[in-house]
């Protein structure tokens, strides 16, 4: 898709939603971020990577050089698993940069990018094991793996895959894999869910299954917790809401519970590392509302939800610490902001810090 909206711009009649990197693992290696946490925006508008250090009281403090410099406008960003490169993607290609001392980054293949197409990139995940970087393409078509060449952060193409038996149009939002590296999915906005059961060794997708949407209903955004148990589907339309779904044998789905009440045109979600609190970004409202997730099948609204966000909310994530939960906004009010956790109401947050990020925050990626 040439053609990228965002928000209220005209053209193509879609919206990218965002919500990448929430990082639960230790530190990086070779040149990567020890133990310190970082933030990574790609802020559209500008064709920047803004980066930023998490200090461990909530503190957003630029990076050195930051805005990075992207050749093109970026719609998705990820960091490796061993936090040592970010991969950017954008309607014409996947660049990267490998994270130096202080979260600094310097571009790989002296800025040329990593891998050329003509398909557009919506969404870039890795494999739990660090060796995959899967592409979510825009067509509406595809899928596209490469491996990773850990040394350099170069990528290979090891396969291709389409995703065939979809009814109706395909709006690829976003590709998750589950933390056990057992199984996938692909959210295609009115296309449903696409089900595959993953092989990390060989890095082989096999489609499993298809979870259709309602009628005039569209899948914007997903989150898997950290058991590799849930899944969490936000959908627009006239199913709007929050649904969870048990993940069975095969990448199966099984709702379980009702759909819960969001607020209007969710567009990401994020669930902390213990895997008690949910929350959804709620693009139209500028608000997240929160949900207690200790018992899936009976989410319970959190107390003060939903929460004050920036303006066109898209995305959420958490600091590998579990402390602390990210979301930037595509219309600004702030770009980034920084929520931490109430003392004395379970799972409720507030804003603790915020900074600009640059022209159209699209997506974020933490370390992990």
């Amino acid at each position: 898709m040439a053609c990228v909206v965002v928000a209220m711009l005209s053209g193509c009649g879609k919206f990218f939603f965002k919500e990448t990197g929430t990082g639960t693992g230790g530190g990086g290696t070779g040149g990567g971020t020890g133990t310190v946490n970082y933030a990574y925006v790609a802020n559209f508008g500008s064709n920047t990577l803004a980066g930023f250090q998490i200090s461990t009281t909530g503190a957003l403090t630029a990076v050195t050089g930051s805005p990075f410099s992207v050749p093109a406008a970026p719609t998705t960003v990820t960091v490796s698993r061993a936090n040592t490169y970010v991969y950017v993607g954008t309607a014409i290609g996947i660049y990267g940069y490998a994270i130096g001392t202080g979260g600094v980054l310097t571009a790989l293949n002296s800025g040329a990018a990593l891998v050329q197409t003509l398909s557009g990139v919506q969404w870039l995940e890795t494999s739990p094991d660090g060796q995959w970087l899967f592409s979510l393409n825009q067509d509406g078509v595809t899928i596209s793996e490469y491996s990773i060449v850990a040394s350099t952060g170069l990528l290979a193409l090891a396969q291709s895959y389409t995703y065939p038996g979809i009814s109706g149009v395909s709006l690829p939002k976003m590709f998750r894999i589950a933390p056990n590296g057992a199984s996938a999915f692909a959210t295609l906005g009115t296309g449903g869910e696409v089900a595959y059961a993953f092989n990390t060794t060989t890095g082989l997708l096999t489609q499993t299954g298809i979870l259709p949407v309602p009628n005039q209903s569209s899948d914007a955004a997903i989150t898997i917790d950290s058991n590799s148990a849930y899944l969490y589907l936000a959908r627009t339309g006239t199913s709007q809401g929050l649904s969870v779904f048990a993940i069975g044998a095969n990448a199966a789905l099984t709702q379980v519970g009702i759909t819960y009440a969001t607020g209007s045109q969710p567009a990401s979600v994020a669930i902390d590392p213990t895997n008690a609190y949910v929350y959804v970004a709620n693009f139209m409202d500028g608000t997240i509302s929160g949900y207690g997730a200790a018992t899936p099948t009976a989410l319970t609204t959190l107390p003060g939800t939903p929460y004050a966000a920036g303006t066109g909310v898209g995305a959420l994530g958490f600091d590998t610490t579990g402390k602390w939960l990210l979301a930037s906004a595509q219309s600004g009010s702030p770009d980034l902001t920084l929520y931490g956790f109430d003392a004395t109401s379970l799972g409720r947050i507030s804003s603790v810090s915020s900074a600009a990020s640059g022209t159209t925050p699209i997506a974020i990626a933490l370390t992990h």
